[in-house]
């Protein structure tokens, strides 16, 4: 069962083509259309919290870091409780506002909400490799291989390829040396 915005429709349509301007007035025009009486408050907040959750995106899409900031705050008020969408925006928001730290305690919550999201710190090195900032990529890495905690093993993986990419596959073999924790970890290594 899906929320009654579901995110589909013309203003999903222009965000996923990349057309922020057009998805942005199509969520402001949504916003101030009133919702069904006979829709139980439940499906409200659901619907208010996704037409948040796309502000934000249109915002983000602007580069209008403080906006979809905003925004993204607004759809965890409405629904806290398992927004991961709307945590992620916050998180990549606040790292593209400047806010490393406040960027930091977003993921963490992620991960909270939903174990199988990626270390915190592997995010954060994402991100800073996404900026052009290889320093601080690979101290964020190593940060989150260091960790020795469940899901580090993926992080381990994706700083390997991230060396490899980076023309360092001389340094993956130490990176890789160790027995990973899982039989599916075993096979993606072997990859």
């Amino acid at each position: 069962v899906g929320t009654p915005m579901d995110m589909d429709g013309p203003g999903r349509l222009a965000v996923d083509e990349q057309r922020w301007f057009e998805a942005l007035s199509h969520a402001q025009a949504a916003e101030k259309l009133a919702l069904p009486d006979e829709w139980d408050m439940g499906y409200k907040q659901a619907a208010q919290s996704d037409l948040y959750l796309l502000k934000g995106m249109c915002y983000d899409g602007r580069s209008e870091c403080q906006a979809a900031i905003t925004a993204y705050q607004a759809s965890l008020q409405v629904e806290s409780k398992g927004n991961i969408r709307a945590t992620i925006g916050l998180g990549c928001a606040l790292f593209h506002n400047s806010q490393p730290t406040e960027a930091l305690e977003q993921f963490r919550r992620l991960r909270e909400i939903d174990p199988r999201a990626d270390l915190p710190e592997t995010t954060m090195a994402a991100l800073y490799d996404q900026q052009g900032d290889a320093v601080e990529a690979e101290n964020w890495f190593r940060m989150a291989i260091a960790l020795q905690v469940p899901g580090a093993e993926p992080a381990r993986l994706k700083f390997a390829r991230w060396l490899i990419w980076n023309n360092r596959p001389a340094e993956v073999a130490s990176i890789l040396s160790h027995k990973p924790s899982s039989p599916e970890a075993e096979r993606e290594r072997q990859f």
